[in-house]
């Protein structure tokens, strides 16, 4: 039996991938005029969520008759431009300095539910996607409860989140999840050179590096600062980890400061931090050959040596703590100092 996808206008979906059970759920239900009026994409960061989300929209706004939407109608195109008075995207505010806020206010979910009242202005659905959507306040996500439990027709939403658990249950409860994986490296190497004309050798690093994200690994293939940023961000990290505590509290003051300015950016280190000490894990467990940052090979190896399994696999579970801690809103210096101190010494000096 062909699947929707199979059956799709060529060139459906072609900026997706690694989704397809999720789009063939997604065109299954529109042909059968069954849409959920809301949806949780779960994910985690730069693995196609904002873009499944965009999709969506362009899904029930479509003006061709093909299974999935065209990508060349009026509809779709100013979708994809992000000019279409129908499809509006929520996240986190923006302070005064400039900086991003650190949750979404209840004020912007009474301006999503003033707006889901109106009727659609050019299109047939309206579309709200929130970012972030774990990052809502008790009170907004109370609000949009509110929401949930007696949706207006001809609206559709669509929260992104990294983590469901993070979402208030009953909110959870009142949405279908759609959940997102990372592609198989391979996969993802294959799509970075058949589509985006990356070097094989470039290809198969940057498909590890990314964690089976395509959104990142695209993005590194097409502008090398994306690769460097991360490169130099993780010789941070290895050399953390071979520092003095009065290193690390600096390094902990200086995250910490930068959370009020950049907090998406303070989330994506700690990532990157975690990602390392896991490749230490698997490497001291006999594993290297699934390590993700396979270019630092020698120093995971001479790391993994003198961490061993148990501290490593300790230390990622405080990073895990310190990140949630982090979106509680505790004290950033002082919740990255507790980090700081837990993390095991590989190196010569004492931590």
């Amino acid at each position: 039996m062909r699947s929707v996808i199979d059956a799709r206008a060529s060139g459906t979906a072609s900026n997706i991938h690694g989704h397809d059970g999720v789009l063939n759920l997604l065109y299954t239900a529109a042909q059968a005029d069954r849409l959920a009026h809301a949806y949780v994409l779960v994910g985690p960061p730069h693995v196609g969520k904002m873009t499944l989300a965009v999709h969506l929209a362009q899904l029930v706004n479509c003006e061709a008759p093909t299974p999935g939407p065209c990508l060349t109608c009026n509809q779709c195109k100013r979708i994809a431009s992000g000019h279409h008075a129908d499809v509006q995207i929520t996240g986190l505010p923006t302070t005064e300095e400039g900086a991003l806020g650190t949750q979404i206010r209840i004020e912007q979910v009474r301006e999503l539910r003033k707006q889901a009242s109106l009727r659609p202005y050019e299109g047939r659905t309206r579309v709200f996607i929130i970012q972030d959507s774990e990052l809502l306040t008790n009170e907004a996500a109370n609000s949009l409860l509110k929401y949930l439990e007696e949706p207006p027709p001809n609206v559709l939403l669509a929260l992104l989140a990294s983590d469901e658990d993070a979402l208030l249950p009953t909110v959870l409860s009142r949405c279908q999840l759609l959940a997102l994986r990372p592609m198989p490296f391979a996969s993802l190497q294959d799509v970075l050179t058949d589509s985006y004309g990356a070097p094989e050798e470039q290809a198969a690093l940057i498909s590890r590096l990314s964690g089976g994200c395509p959104g990142w690994a695209i993005s590194a293939v097409q502008d090398e600062s994306v690769l460097d940023a991360r490169l130099t961000t993780l010789d941070e990290q290895i050399n953390l980890a071979e520092a003095d505590l009065a290193t690390r509290f600096r390094f902990a003051a200086s995250l910490g400061s930068a959370f009020y300015r950049d907090r998406p950016r303070v989330r994506g280190i700690l990532a990157l931090c975690q990602s390392w000490w896991m490749d230490l894990a698997l490497c001291a467990a006999g594993a290297p050959d699934q390590i993700v940052n396979i270019h630092r090979i020698e120093q995971v190896e001479a790391q993994s040596q003198l961490v061993g399994v148990s501290a490593a696999h300790g230390f990622i579970k405080h990073v895990a703590r310190a990140r949630d801690l982090l979106d509680r809103n505790v004290t950033p210096r002082l919740a990255l100092e507790w980090l700081m101190l837990k993390m095991p010494s590989a190196g010569m000096r004492a931590a």
